[in-house]
């Protein structure tokens, strides 16, 4: 019979169980379930490439803010640095190579909808940093991000590839590829047993934030295609439509 593990160790998140967690939602959501069994047409892309405009824009406000709260700024050190990388070069910054991603496939931003939900999406993500008990709470809602960003956009990439130029992928992909996933599980490592008990409650709670945007990104998207191309996945094994009361549950 295996030891019984330490409490610290008993408590403390697997990076791995992130990882885990992001393949489900990506998986299971309906946007990405929907792109997957109907890649959008040209029309179809541009919308979705103008919506993300304003999800990738409200980013770094939530990041500053959870940023800020933390009690322990050496936690926050990744997130400083990146800060004063982009103010010493704007064009560097994870909107503005969005932006240049979306001027290179000769897509205009759209100030209008579907910007409320991402704003709905930021709100509620400032609202938890708020709520954040300690700094597990925090990194945990920071997690979150870090892990589901780069797949998000790789699957957002995967559906629109065929409408895109050549080489589009660069300034889309590389922004989520700043070293987050390695900086925060060095900072969770850090964490107290009690505060690291509180990552995973608030990963889940973040998770459920994001898998509500993408599902009414999803609602959104095909009320906006012609009725004769709308598609709707099939649903899930044990009548499951998404993972969204998964999260809810635990996000309560």
């Amino acid at each position: 019979m295996m030891p019984a593990r330490p409490l610290a160790d008993a408590v403390r998140p697997d990076p791995r169980d992130f990882a885990r967690q992001v393949r489900r939602l990506v998986r299971d959501n309906p946007l990405f379930r929907s792109l997957r069994a109907s890649p959008p047409d040209r029309a179809g892309v541009r919308r979705l490439v103008r919506a993300f405009d304003h999800f990738v824009e409200g980013l770094p406000a939530v990041r500053r803010s959870a940023a800020e709260r933390l009690h322990d700024p050496a936690r926050a050190g990744w997130l400083v640095a990146r800060e004063r990388a982009e103010r010493a070069d704007p064009a560097g910054g994870r909107h503005a190579r969005y932006r240049r991603f979306m001027a290179r496939c000769r897509i205009t931003p759209l100030d209008r909808e579907p910007r409320p939900m991402a704003e709905d999406w930021q709100q509620q993500l400032l609202e938890r940093i708020d709520a954040a008990e300690d700094d597990g709470a925090l990194l945990g809602l920071l997690a979150a991000e870090a892990w589901l960003l780069g797949p998000c956009l790789a699957e957002l990439y995967r559906a629109t590839a065929g409408a895109l130029p050549d080489g589009a992928a660069d300034d889309m992909i590389a922004p989520a590829l700043d070293g987050g996933p390695a900086a925060l599980a060095a900072a969770i490592e850090t964490l107290e047993p009690a505060a690291a008990a509180r990552v995973m409650l608030a990963f889940h709670r973040a998770l459920y934030a994001w898998d509500h945007y993408f599902t009414r990104l999803d609602t959104w998207l095909q009320l906006a295609r012609p009725m004769v191309e709308r598609v709707r996945p099939a649903p899930l094994s044990g009548g499951r439509v998404c993972l969204g009361c998964d999260f809810g549950r635990l996000a309560m």
